[in-house]
């Protein structure tokens, strides 16, 4: 079945509240609870469900639960992890891709033209995915790229911050800037992976191209073929399918007087 059919996207705000000035801060997620399927915006080519988003908070809820880190920490980590696991989400989904696009080269290298043009229009379509992934990856880097700059304690003239992101951490945001660090890497090793989908897309409509103009050229060759063949037997019919005749009406062609 088509990977696209399958993913689902949420849509999550996020709210600073409190005075920093006081050391207090807390964060407000909310999700919206919608359902569409993309027909709102032309280039949405994913349905939107807040189950996406309650699966995240479901696996940061259990952990909670099971009084395991997270718990050592406060407010801020806690949304670190949700934007770590949102981050994590992408990771079966480039699987996906992969083991699908696998199978569709294969199907292309055993039937060729044979090949569904439904299958065809899946692997454009996939292109067009990629590229909304790759958004959606962008607007989580571009998140932890906000609170990377939030953890530093000084400002852009020197004067220590009274709050910054992971200040109740070890190291006064440190500490969690390496966590953000390594966020930010998966996500990178995440648009490569996008980037190497994109490419196998591509060439697969490439070689879909190729088989087609051999296919043309094959034809035309044969018509070719045909065209030289018939044309001497066309050309004589034409010469002597025609009345040549003298001023006394005997044909002017010595082979038309044969008897």
């Amino acid at each position: 079945p088509r990977v696209g059919l399958n993913i689902v996207r949420s849509v999550m705000f996020l709210v600073a509240t409190g005075n920093p000035a006081d050391k207090h801060r807390n964060w407000l997620l909310s999700v919206i609870n919608n359902r569409t399927h993309g027909t709102d915006d032309p280039l949405d080519f994913f349905r939107s469900d807040s189950a996406a988003a309650n699966q995240v908070l479901d696996s940061v809820y259990l952990d909670l639960e099971s009084n395991g880190r997270i718990r050592e920490y406060q407010a801020d980590f806690l949304l670190y992890t949700i934007i770590d696991r949102a981050a994590k989400e992408m990771t079966p989904i480039c699987i996906a891709y992969g083991h699908r696009l696998r199978w569709l080269q294969n199907q292309l290298q055993s039937k060729k033209l044979a090949l569904p043009a439904l299958h065809v229009d899946e692997v454009s379509s996939v292109r067009l995915e990629m590229q909304e992934l790759k958004q959606w990856l962008a607007q989580l880097k571009g998140i932890l790229k906000t609170l990377s700059a939030d953890c530093s304690s000084i400002n852009h003239t020197g004067i220590p911050m009274p709050w910054n992101f992971g200040a109740h951490a070890e190291g006064r945001g440190k500490s969690l800037l390496l966590f953000l660090s390594s966020t930010d890497a998966h996500l990178e090793q995440t648009l490569d992976r996008l980037a190497t989908l994109d490419e196998l897309a591509r060439s697969f409509l490439e070689h879909h191209q190729r088989h087609r103009e051999a296919f043309i050229n094959n034809i035309l060759l044969t018509l070719t073929v045909a065209t030289a063949v018939f044309m001497p037997a066309q050309l004589l019919a034409g010469i002597y399918g025609t009345n040549f005749v003298d001023e006394d009406g005997n044909p002017g062609i010595p082979e038309l007087r044969w008897k």
